[in-house]
C-alpha cells in the first residue's frame, strides 16, 4: 500500500452457503480508498454492495458466509487475518458503519443517549469522564439535527428519519478514520437528506475521514464521491474517477442503464456544486420546477371520482412530560377511487402518524375517518377486523414488521390465512408464488428468513 491509501481490497470473493444452494455474492472485487476521499459503490438491490461492506467490517454471518479469497488491507494490516479481539479495537473507533436499517442497529430497551455513548465508553482511549462523555453525546446529537433534550428517549419515540440520524450519530461520535455509509439517507426526506450528506462531507473535510458511500442513487454519488465503483451481480463492472464514469459513451451496459434512469442534468448540477465547494438541493429544485407544470393536488384528486376515504379534522395527540405533542392537528382530505394522495414533508412532521391513525393503528384524538361512508372512529374491534383486509399499509421499516422466525412464504401467506381469503393450501401457495413474481422475488427465496434478505428484498 502507498502512504496515500487507507484501504485496499484485493480480489475479494464472498459466498453464502445454505441448505438449498450456494450464492456467490461477491466475485473477485478489487478497489482502493485514498485518505480523505470518498468511494461510491453504486448498484441495484442484491448486487453485493452491503456484503462487501460487511466483509470489510468482519460482520458477515459466520454460519452461512465465507470469504473464499482476497485481502482487505486497512492501514497496511490485513483485516481478514486479525483476531476478534484485534478487530474490536478497530470497529467503531477506526472504522465505523452507518447501517441501512436503523431498527436493527438500535436496542429498543436503551435510550438513544446510552446507545450513542456506549461506543465512546468501549473505545475511551482519551480517558473521558462520565460528564465529558455526556457532553460529547449531546454535541453529536446536535450535529445530526436532534435536540440534546431527547437523549433520554427510546427508539420507538422517534420517526424513521430521526432513528436514522441516531444511527449516524453512533457512527460519528468516535471520529473514525474511515466511515462506511450503507444507504445512509434512504429513510430521510429530500431536505434532511441534503443536510445529512452535507454534514457527512463537512465532517470528512474537518477530520480527514475516508468514506465508502453505498447507494443506488447516482445523484448522491455525484454530490459526495471522488471515485466510483459500479457493482453488478457481485462484480465491479466499472471503476474510475467520478468525471470518467459520468462522461462519454463507452460504458458497461449496466452503467448506461443507471445513467438513463437518472436525469443527467441533475447529476451534472450536483457534480458542479461539489466542485464549487457548495451543496445545492437538486431534488427540491426539481420538485419545485415540476410543481409549476402540474395541476394542483386538489384539482387532480377531485376530478370525476367518488371518494372512498374522507378524513375530516383528524387529530392525534401524544401525552408527554410537558403536556401534549400535537402530531396530527386538524387534517382534512379526500382520496377518490383509483387516485393517489401524496403526503410529503420532513422527518418528524407527522406523516407516518397520519397514516397509522387513518388505519386506526393509532387511536385518533378527534375527527372523522370515513371509509366507504363508514366512520372508522366509531367502529368496534369486530367491525375493524372485517374492514382491515380492504385497507393495508406498507410500513417504512421492513425488518421491524417481519417476524424473524417465519420464512418468506409464511410471511406472505399469513394475511391470506388470517383473513380466510383462500379455500385450500394449494390456492394459498399459488397466490404466494404469484405475489413473489409480482414484486420480483426469486423462487429460491421462498424458504429464506428476513435476516437472509438484503434491505431491498425485505
Amino acid at each position: 500500500m502507498s502512504d496515500n491509501e487507507i484501504l485496499k481490497v484485493k480480489d475479494l470473493s464472498i459466498l453464502y452457503k445454505t441448505d438449498l444452494e450456494t450464492v456467490y455474492a461477491v466475485n473477485h472485487v478489487s478497489f482502493t480508498l485514498n485518505k480523505g476521499q470518498t468511494l461510491g459503490l453504486v448498484g441495484e438491490t442484491g448486487a453485493g454492495k452491503t456484503t462487501t461492506a460487511l466483509g470489510i467490517m468482519s460482520l458477515l454471518p459466520k454460519r452461512t458466509a465465507r470469504v473464499t479469497s482476497g485481502e482487505i488491507l486497512f492501514e497496511g494490516q490485513d483485516l481478514l487475518k486479525m483476531s476478534e479481539k484485534e478487530l474490536l479495537g478497530i470497529r467503531g473507533q477506526k472504522i465505523s458503519m452507518i447501517f441501512q436499517d436503523p431498527m436493527t442497529a438500535l436496542n429498543p430497551v436503551l435510550t438513544v443517549g446510552d446507545q450513542i455513548g456506549e461506543t465512546v465508553r468501549l473505545h475511551n482511549t482519551k480517558n473521558l469522564s462520565r460528564e465529558e462523555i455526556e457532553k460529547k453525546v449531546e454535541d453529536t446529537l446536535e450535529l445530526v439535527g436532534i435536540p440534546k433534550e431527547r437523549k433520554n428517549e427510546y427508539p420507538y419515540q422517534f420517526s424513521g428519519g430521526m432513528r436514522q440520524r441516531v444511527v449516524i450519530a453512533m457512527a460519528l461520535i468516535c471520529d473514525p478514520r474511515m466511515l462506511i455509509a450503507d444507504e445512509p439517507t434512504t429513510a430521510l426526506d429530500v431536505t434532511i437528506q441534503a443536510q445529512v450528506l452535507s454534514m457527512i462531507c463537512d465532517l470528512q473535510r474537518k477530520y480527514g475521514t475516508s468514506m465508502i458511500m453505498i447507494t443506488h442513487d447516482l445523484g448522491v454519488v455525484a454530490e459526495t464521491c471522488d471515485t466510483v465503483g459500479v457493482v453488478y451481480a457481485g462484480e465491479i463492472v466499472e471503476y474510475g474517477q467520478l468525471a470518467d464514469i459520468f462522461a462519454g459513451e463507452d460504458h458497461h451496459p449496466y452503467t448506461e442503464g443507471l445513467r438513463r434512469a437518472v436525469s443527467m442534468r441533475r447529476i451534472s448540477a450536483a457534480a458542479k456544486s461539489r466542485r464549487c465547494g457548495r451543496r445545492t438541493d437538486i431534488r427540491s429544485a426539481a420538485i419545485l420546477r415540476e410543481s409549476g407544470r402540474r395541476q394542483s393536488m386538489s384539482d387532480r384528486l377531485n376530478e370525476n371520482s367518488e371518494s372512498i376515504m374522507q378524513v375530516r379534522n383528524l387529530k392525534k395527540y401524544f401525552k408527554i412530560n410537558r403536556g401534549y405533542l400535537h402530531a396530527v392537528d386538524d387534517v382534512t382530505f379526500d382520496i377518490p377511487r383509483g387516485k393517489t394522495l401524496g403526503v410529503v414533508g420532513e422527518s418528524g412532521c407527522g406523516k407516518s402518524t397520519l397514516g397509522r391513525t387513518v388505519l386506526r393503528l393509532n387511536e385518533p384524538t378527534g375527527g372523522e375517518i370515513l371509509f366507504h361512508g363508514q366512520d372508522l372512529v366509531k367502529a368496534d374491534k369486530r367491525e375493524m377486523k372485517q374492514i382491515r383486509p380492504r385497507m393495508q399499509m406498507i410500513f417504512q421499516d421492513p425488518y421491524s414488521s417481519l417476524n424473524g422466525r417465519m420464512t418468506t412464504a409464511q410471511l406472505i401467506a399469513e394475511p391470506l390465512i388470517v383473513n380466510k381469503v383462500c379455500r385450500s393450501r394449494s390456492e394459498i401457495d399459488e397466490r404466494v408464488d404469484d405475489m413473489m413474481d409480482t414484486v420480483g422475488l426469486a423462487k429460491r427465496l421462498v424458504m429464506a428468513y428476513p435476516h437472509e434478505l438484503d434491505g431491498g428484498r425485505r
